[in-house]
């Protein structure tokens, strides 16, 4: 075997290593988020491992840089809390916080369209929103 070929196969074995390395010590995703705290229908218990296990792709919530209502493009950290981004009165740039989930009559929006297409999904304000 040739010097080149050796230190080929010592890189690849070096980078799968460090890879696998980096894959294990990703963050494990919370099976459960307590969204829409103090809210007058009440708190959604949002069930995220059953998202993740449903294969529901993470940027479909994790929306990373996209254009926001200024055209600008926002950066958010890789899988920030939605609040840190979207708060109850919202700006001009960054849609609020409901709005980030659904319309007002929650007809139609991010959570509620998924849902009309999932077959046993919520669709109903109680369904999602229970009061404490």
């Amino acid at each position: 075997m040739s010097k080149k070929t050796i230190v080929l196969i010592l890189l690849v074995a070096l980078v799968a290593i460090c890879a696998t390395q980096m894959l294990a010590q990703a963050p494990k995703p919370p099976d459960k988020v307590t969204l829409a705290q103090g809210v007058a229908l009440g708190s959604v218990a949002f069930p995220h491992k059953a998202h993740v296990d449903g294969k529901v792709a993470c940027t479909t919530c994790h929306h990373g840089a996209k254009p926001n209502k200024a055209g600008k493009s926002v950066a958010p950290k890789p899988f920030q809390k939605c609040v840190d981004c979207h708060t109850k009165t919202g700006t001009p740039e960054i849609s609020k916080l409901q709005a980030a989930f659904h319309n007002p009559a929650a007809s139609s929006g991010l959570c509620i369209d998924c849902h009309k297409k999932g077959g046993k999904a919520p669709t109903k304000c109680t369904q999602c929103h229970k009061k404490a």
